[in-house]
């Protein structure tokens, strides 16, 4: 049944990005409990991710953990970090999930990996220290390719580095992260890398080796973890210099998403999409707001 919805909703998307944009493609629903049942606040939400289970996988940096929700919000799963042993993480500081597989957490201050399932079990460790070309590289966020593929930026320096399934690592050239501020995202979207510059707002786009570059529409500043895509075809983007979540099309249109004026200022960060829905950190007040896809729209 799950998967006939899901077939539905890519269906109705698929007339949809073809149609004039004379109505939002999103609506606002809800914004989902910021503290979880228990009273433990949610400190800092830098990354957010979406199970084939349809559950939402939040990094919660400051409190050092990993946590999973329900669609209602509902805590379902916590890992908690900050203390000593190779299966703990210190400062999670982002969530890559592997298309067909499960989900990394990036550990960016003991530079490392960590490989959890849906339960939040740990599966493996990858140390760039030991195991990697360059022991200072310290993983900040990333994304994944169809074919599963990771691409991990690290901010200090802007460096990306490309991993595949085997483990083998490619640094990219240092060109291809030359820019003005600091990288703070990075996604795979329409065979392409797209990368923001924090300073400039200008997004860039390379190749998957990381061979040109060139700018990709108008300015957008992007928070960490604040790019996501939604079945593979629309880009999201937190623009929080507008308070709005950007939408970008495969054509380059552009449409935009708010929340109600009555839940305050908007400062959208850690963005995630899924199926009929898209998830945003509102880095103000740490809630996460969802936002529905409209089948009135035309």
């Amino acid at each position: 049944m799950f998967l006939l919805a899901e077939k539905a909703v890519v269906c109705l998307l698929s007339i949809l990005l073809v149609a004039p944009l004379s109505a939002p493609l999103f609506r606002f629903e809800k914004t989902l409990p910021n503290t979880p049942p228990e009273g433990s606040p949610l400190w800092q939400l830098c990354a957010l991710s979406v199970g084939p289970d349809s559950a939402l996988y939040a990094a919660d940096e400051r409190g050092g953990r990993i946590l999973k929700f329900s669609l209602s919000g509902e805590t379902l799963a916590e890992r908690s970090g900050n203390s000593p042993g190779s299966d703990r993480f210190f400062r999670p500081t982002g969530l890559v999930r592997r298309r067909g597989f499960s989900f990394y957490v990036c550990d960016s201050d003991r530079r490392r990996l960590l490989q959890l399932d849906d339960k939040l079990a740990l599966l493996s460790v990858f140390s760039f220290e030991t195991q990697g070309a360059d022991p200072l590289f310290s993983p900040q966020g990333g994304c994944s390719d169809p074919s599963g593929t990771l691409y991990l930026f690290d901010a200090t320096d802007n460096r990306i580095i490309r991993l595949d399934q085997t483990g083998r690592i490619t640094p990219f050239p240092r060109e291809a992260g030359r820019l003005s501020g600091r990288m703070t995202a990075l996604a795979f979207w329409q065979g392409r890398l797209v990368m923001n510059d924090d300073r400039t707002g200008l997004l860039f786009t390379l190749d998957r080796f990381g061979n040109y570059r060139r700018p990709f529409t108008d300015s957008c500043f992007v928070p960490h973890g604040g790019m996501a895509l939604f079945n593979d075809s629309l880009l999201c983007l937190s623009d929080v210099g507008q308070g709005r979540i950007r939408l970008v099309f495969p054509d380059n249109r552009i449409q935009y998403i708010t929340p109600p004026d009555s839940l305050g200022p908007f400062s959208p960060g850690a963005l995630t999409a899924g199926y009929d829905r898209i998830w945003g950190v509102d880095a103000r007040t740490q809630r996460i707001m969802v936002f529905v896809l409209t089948p009135e729209s035309p």
